[in-house]
């Protein structure tokens, strides 16, 4: 017994040795394996970037070229109240909306400076809202250097293209980025890339070969469109006298007109050069918040009862908004300097009721002195729940009760 517990203790001794190289040789394989790995994505980081490959920022980081190719989501970043020049604008789960059936475009400002070379991605889609109009467009305004240029994609059909290339229209057959064989179709997601090159000059301020040229691409679903290469003076735009009052500077500019557009993704990615946060210039005075987003809202009474209402956009610009019924608060109202003011009321014993937002609500802030119906709505408040304004949306908003009144001791 004891020679044979020798034997079995001298062969577990004579395995270790054995098993040490091959754990070694497995540790080395891993270590090789994942520098393999880590060389692969360094490689797919530098040279093609994985369309899905975004890095998600806190919206206080600063936006700047690492040299890793980062995608920074500027949806984080935009503040409606403070970015959008003209129209009506919101953020809602489903991305940044412009809801336009004008034929008149509507503008937000991204608030960033962008100096160099860089890639903007988008992934959008549109709803046409007046086809009577004569133009239907989305226009995405980009720096290039110190010029900008427009990408005018037309949703009545009829294609797209840079404005305005050698001073030629986005659609003109002498402009080389003109495509009017793409056409955005309604309802349809699209994911755009409009990739920027600028030359950068050397320390002594002058271009190490001349005057290089700049160039813009652009893929729309992974496929390239648009790749142009050209004098920077070949680039500009044929502006409205809208898009003349715009801010100057490197700034990217979107807009719309003649339809409902939804930015459902808008990303930045740097690949030389610097970002520098410019917001929107200050509203005009009197301006203070948006005027409120047509869809169903949550009204809130001071005693505890609540329940869906709507509110929609009526002719002029106006809104109505119907309890179905608090008639005393019904009624056709006007944006006014920042307040919700009635101008055709329901019942015609309240015209002096005016609302204005506070923490995100729209709150009822005067009424008529003598409360016509015995009770008083100051207080009331509304709340956005969704742009989907059908009777169903509406109902799915929780109803509540009033609380009980107490009893007096």
């Amino acid at each position: 017994m004891a020679a044979a517990g020798r034997t079995t203790a001298e062969a577990g001794t004579r395995r270790r040795p054995l098993a040490l190289p091959a754990l070694f040789a497995c540790f080395a394989a891993a270590v090789l394996a994942v520098l393999a790995l880590k060389n692969f994505l360094w490689r797919s980081d530098n040279v093609t970037p994985p369309p899905t490959a975004v890095v998600e920022q806190d919206a206080t980081t600063p936006l700047h070229d690492d040299g890793r190719g980062r995608w920074f989501n500027l949806l984080r970043r935009i503040d409606v109240p403070r970015d959008v020049v003209t129209g009506k604008w919101s953020l809602t789960p489903a991305g940044l909306q412009l809801e336009n059936p004008t034929g008149v475009s509507k503008y937000l400002q991204v608030p960033y400076e962008i100096n160099g070379s860089y890639q903007l991605r988008m992934r959008l889609s549109h709803t046409d809202r007046n086809v009577g109009s004569r133009d239907r467009a989305i226009v995405i305004r980009f720096p290039v250097g110190s010029r900008r240029a427009a990408l005018i994609a037309y949703t009545d059909g009829r294609g797209l293209g840079i404005n305005s290339i050698f001073d030629r229209g986005s659609l003109d057959p002498g402009n080389p980025t003109a495509r009017p064989d793409l056409v955005l179709t309604p309802g349809t997601e699209r994911e755009v890339i409009i990739s920027v090159s600028v030359p950068t000059r050397e320390p002594d301020g002058l271009f190490d070969d001349g005057e290089p040229p700049v160039g813009i691409s652009m893929r729309v679903d992974g496929e390239e469109i648009i790749n142009w290469q050209g004098d920077r003076a070949k680039v500009g735009i044929r502006d409205s006298e809208a898009g003349k009052r715009l801010p100057t500077g490197p700034l990217v500019f979107l807009s719309g007109f003649g339809s409902n557009v939804t930015f459902q993704k808008l990303e930045l990615r740097m690949l030389g050069g610097t970002v520098i946060f410019k917001p929107r210039l200050p509203p005009p005075t009197g301006v203070r918040e948006p005027a409120p987003q047509a869809g169903v809202w949550q009204i809130n009474y001071p005693a505890g009862a609540q329940r869906g209402v709507t509110i929609t956009e009526v002719a002029g610009g106006k809104f109505r908004l119907q309890t179905g019924g608090a008639v005393s608060i019904e009624g056709v109202y006007r944006w006014d300097g920042g307040r919700l003011v009635m101008e055709q009321p329901e019942d015609v014993r309240y015209q002096q009721m005016i609302w204005q937002w506070n923490n995100g609500r729209l709150v009822l802030v005067e009424e008529p002195p003598d409360h016509p119906s015995g009770a008083t709505y100051a207080g009331v408040t509304l709340k956005f729940i969704s742009d989907d304004i059908s009777a169903a949306a509406r109902d799915a908003v929780p109803q509540l009760p009033s609380r009980p009144k107490q009893r007096q001791p």
